[in-house]
């Protein structure tokens, strides 16, 4: 498979169990349908395995066009152009496969941005994603161990945030805790 970009052959590199698409001159990177999501479980902790690369989920803060670049997959199929102004990342994206292409700098980009956005959350934010993540877990026909590991992570953000933002509350009830009988 060629590179989109310089059209120079792409090689395989594996990162933590997935095999991903590289070029060694442009330093592009292929990644198949959900290869994205399946490497970001890889690299970081069992708790933040719920979390998703959603790059359509602010629809105003990023700018969508064609490219002239077409697909490594789908040679006939031109890619689509999504540059995030928020992160100043750019992906591209085949509409056919799924696939995206991206630099190691966007990679890198996107990957800084969701840690970011995560250390923003409120324990709002937090009880939104829980809710979001039972209704995934009674829903889903799929992994349902899955689906409850990533509800108790949400959970127990969920708590850590609510004490952090509520410093009170929280020597309070270590205080009760501490007045116990055991």
């Amino acid at each position: 498979m060629n590179c989109p970009q310089c059209q120079q052959p792409m090689v395989k590199k594996s990162r933590a169990d997935v095999t991903i698409d590289a070029c060694p001159q442009c330093r592009g990177l292929w990644f198949d349908s959900g290869e994205i999501d399946d490497l970001k479980d890889q690299l970081t902790p069992s708790e933040l395995h719920w979390t998703d690369f959603d790059l359509w989920r602010h629809q105003a803060g990023f700018k969508v066009s064609l490219d002239p670049l077409h697909c490594p997959r789908c040679p006939d199929t031109a890619l689509t152009t999504i540059a995030d102004k928020q992160t100043d990342t750019t992906v591209r994206f085949c509409p056919r496969c799924r696939g995206s292409w991206m630099t190691a700098e966007d990679f890198a980009g996107i990957v800084s941005a969701l840690s970011s956005e995560l250390d923003n959350f409120t324990a709002a934010d937090y009880f939104r994603e829980s809710l979001k993540q039972a209704t995934n877990l009674v829903k889903s026909k799929k992994d349902p161990i899955s689906d409850w590991k990533d509800l108790k992570a949400v959970l127990r953000l969920l708590k850590f945030r609510f004490f952090v933002e509520n410093p009170k509350l929280d020597a309070a009830m270590k205080g009760f805790q501490k007045s116990l009988p055991l």
